[in-house]
């Protein structure tokens, strides 16, 4: 699942509303609407991010590998 998706099931898990979550950030609603989309969050934002959405770590960096890492990074093995 990618980080967009993951980040949107999140919120919606959390019964928040775009503009909520948005507020509690201190982000633009359409910031979150590129995060659910397009756009992943700058690091600035992760630990908001986590405490809002109830996340942790590790799930938040499977999702965002998952997202930011080009097909066939996660396989590669050193000789």
């Amino acid at each position: 699942m990618t980080l967009y998706l993951f980040l949107k099931n999140a919120r919606e898990r959390c019964n928040m509303t775009q503009e909520a979550l948005a507020e509690k950030i201190g982000v633009s609603i359409t910031t979150i609407q590129n995060w659910e989309k397009e756009t992943l969050p700058d690091k600035n934002h992760w630990p908001a991010i986590l405490e809002q959405l109830n996340l942790s770590r590790e799930e938040f960096f499977e999702h965002y590998e998952n997202t930011a890492l080009p097909d066939g990074v996660h396989n590669f093995k050193c000789k």
